[in-house]
């Protein structure tokens, strides 16, 4: 009997310890960063004509913030607008067709009485069908030209970089004038009306982890406060040399009051 209790007390001792509760968990160090760093660059290659922001200033999505020269562009837009509006060559073609449908008619009845030829109605039918024809023709000469005025636009306003993100212009890399490529940003902008926060936690916590759950992130002086967060991400590979798990936490910043770059502490609740 002595020994049985002795091999329990041996497989005790062997049993993991039970996890901490939630409320239990110790603060673990972070560091606040931007949700997303956007490096801007043109879709299309040429000039730099304008930039509209500076470093550290707030954008929005959908602002406009840099243009490209856009001077052939905008005359290649000018001509297929024009293009597309003049209704001369409909209105002509309409008036001559207006003209010849009424020498057919005016044939037709000739023929009926045979003050005429049948051929010489039948050539002014022909020529009445061909204006008609020629109508239609122009009718969608006009309509080409309006699909063209449309690409045109559309040229143009590639020249245009919009920010696709609220958040701060953390560099302005090329000044109207210098020359700029799709592969070269001009801009970088980070999204900061929301941020990420990146712990790393003991993989004791991690049962205690959940997708969705609400933790207080406490920023360093001199910016200080409790802020809730959400847990966005919950790594499933575990870093076995220090025992750690990664974890991302979405934290809400519409205000921009809270910069990203700073240390801080999530506390769990």
């Amino acid at each position: 009997m002595a020994k049985q209790s002795s091999i329990l007390k041996a497989l005790a001792l062997c049993l993991p310890l039970p996890l901490p509760a939630l409320a239990d968990l110790a603060p673990v160090p972070c560091v606040i960063r931007p949700y997303d760093i956007v490096d801007l660059a043109s879709p299309v290659a040429g000039i730099v004509g304008s930039v509209e922001v500076e470093r550290g200033d707030t954008v929005t999505a959908g602002q406009l913030v840099a243009r490209m020269d856009a001077t052939l562009e905008e005359a290649e837009l000018d001509v297929a607008r024009a293009r597309a509006e003049d209704m001369s060559a409909i209105d002509a073609a309409k008036a001559r067709l207006k003209l010849l449908e009424t020498v057919a008619e005016r044939t037709e009845k000739l023929s009926e009485r045979n003050a005429i030829a049948d051929s010489v109605a039948e050539e002014a039918r022909v020529e009445a069908e061909a204006a008609r024809q020629t109508v239609l023709q122009r009718e969608t000469e006009r309509r080409i030209a309006g699909i063209e005025a449309r690409a045109a636009e559309a040229r143009l306003r590639r020249k245009d970089l919009i920010s696709p993100v609220n958040g701060v212009v953390t560099d302005r890399l090329l000044s109207p004038g210098e020359y700029g490529t799709t592969e070269e940003p001009l801009l970088v902008i980070a999204r900061v009306d929301t941020l990420r926060v990146e712990a790393f936690v003991p993989i004791g916590y991690y049962p205690d982890l959940t997708l969705g759950q609400v933790v207080t992130i406490e920023p360093e002086d001199p910016v200080g406060g409790q802020h809730p967060a959400r847990i966005a991400v919950i790594d499933r590979v575990f870093d076995a040399a220090s025992g750690t798990v990664g974890v991302l936490m979405d934290l809400p910043n519409d205000d921009l009051t809270i910069p990203a770059g700073l240390r801080c502490k999530t506390v769990f609740q």
